[in-house]
């Protein structure tokens, strides 16, 4: 007899929280963490500390929310504070260690917390990797949901289907690729909103670039094809690589309790009409922490994780980080100085911004790390 989602979510997550040492979870304001630390403390009696990375940004700050997640769980807590100093100096440590640039803001996050966990004391931190590539955590999956209920369902159905969409989680919906709920429906191929503004930033390379997509074929249902090449191919691989090296660094072994073979093999036994509810996706994960986690943060259609802009970690206007930015380097081979000094004078508000700048400090720093290393 097939065991509900509740009972596959706790035994995954049971098996790791078995440590002979004390336990870390890395907590955000979201359902992924606070699932974890709801079925430790709340239904396993385990007893871990949470971390949490908080951003004075009002548009990335989820401090409200993990307060009242703390409190829910009645845990010990230690919040981390995004440091303004040595950014580079630090990011220029994670490249030499990780001999690669560093792919994403929130790799360097986790850096920050994972160096927070160590110097607690604590040797085993629990994360959320791998929770939205299984239940359906990411806005496109909605939209791939949606092609594949379109002809399922009568017209009617279908059009409601489409109102649960618009009331909840299409209300915050960023990528304007991914704004009309019909976009797969209409286009079930498309793949540009995996891109956004890619022909601008291609701007800045010195020569042509082109990057087509590949995307293997597992199966015809559009959202499950879409989930099993992130598990496979995409996020996944590279997350836990660099969450591994992150949490390694500082001695600390970095679990995913998402990422286990009888729960996904549960996960994708499950019929896809079932994965999204009432306008929620993840709508399994969030039956799972019924009971255990705050009602409020499982019914927030509003994506939730931890995330910065690149501009709450240094200050582009002081002269000694732009003059380190633009100074000359084998970067500036393959990127525009001019289009970089645009960047830099502009306010950077844009989250596409911030990453691709991140992008480019990284790789900055890494290509000066393999020039002085070359004889």
């Amino acid at each position: 007899m097939r065991l509900p989602a509740r009972a596959h979510v706790a035994r995954a997550i049971g098996l790791r929280l078995r440590a002979d040492v004390p336990v870390a979870v890395r907590l955000s304001g979201g359902i992924d963490s606070n699932v974890i630390c709801g079925v430790a403390v709340q239904e396993l009696g385990v007893e871990t500390t949470s971390f949490s990375l908080v951003e004075e940004d009002e548009r990335y700050d989820e401090t409200g929310n993990i307060l009242k997640a703390v409190a829910y769980h009645d845990m010990p807590h230690r919040l981390v504070r995004i440091p303004r100093a040595g950014f580079l100096d630090r990011l220029q440590e994670m490249v030499t260690y990780f001999d690669a640039p560093v792919f994403a803001i929130s790799y360097y996050l986790h850096w920050l917390v994972s160096e927070a966990i160590h110097e607690a004391g604590l040797k085993v931190s629990l994360g959320g990797t791998g929770a939205d590539e299984l239940f359906s955590g990411y806005y496109d999956h909605y939209l791939f949901w949606l092609a594949e209920m379109h002809g399922l369902n009568g017209r009617q159905n279908f059009d409601r289907l489409v109102e649960d969409w618009r009331a909840g989680y299409g209300k915050w919906v960023p990528n304007p690729y991914l704004q009309d709920p019909l976009a797969f429906v209409q286009a079930p191929d498309a793949r540009d909103h995996i891109f956004l503004r890619a022909d601008e930033f291609a701007e800045f390379l010195c020569g042509d670039f082109d990057e087509p997509f590949e995307e293997e074929h597992f199966c015809d249902a559009p959202m499950r094809n879409r989930m099993l090449n992130e598990v496979l191919h995409e996020t996944v691989p590279p997350m836990l690589h660099d969450d591994d090296l992150n949490a390694m660094y500082h001695s600390v072994e970095n679990r995913a309790p998402y990422l286990d073979r009888g729960l996904a093999e549960f996960l994708f036994s499950v019929p896809s009409e079932h994965l999204i509810h009432d306008g929620l996706p993840k709508f399994l994960l969030r039956a799972a922490g019924n009971g255990v986690a705050p009602d409020e943060i499982l019914r927030n259609p509003r994506k939730q994780g931890i995330n910065a802009p690149i501009t709450s970690f240094v200050d582009f206007a002081d002269p000694d980080v732009k003059d380190r930015m633009l100074s000359d380097g084998p970067l500036y081979d393959l990127v525009r100085r001019d289009k970089v000094i645009e960047l830099l004078d502009s306010d950077i508000r844009l989250n596409s911004d911030s990453k691709f700048l991140f992008y480019l400090v990284s790789a900055k720093l890494f290509l000066e790390a393999q020039e002085a290393f070359t004889p």
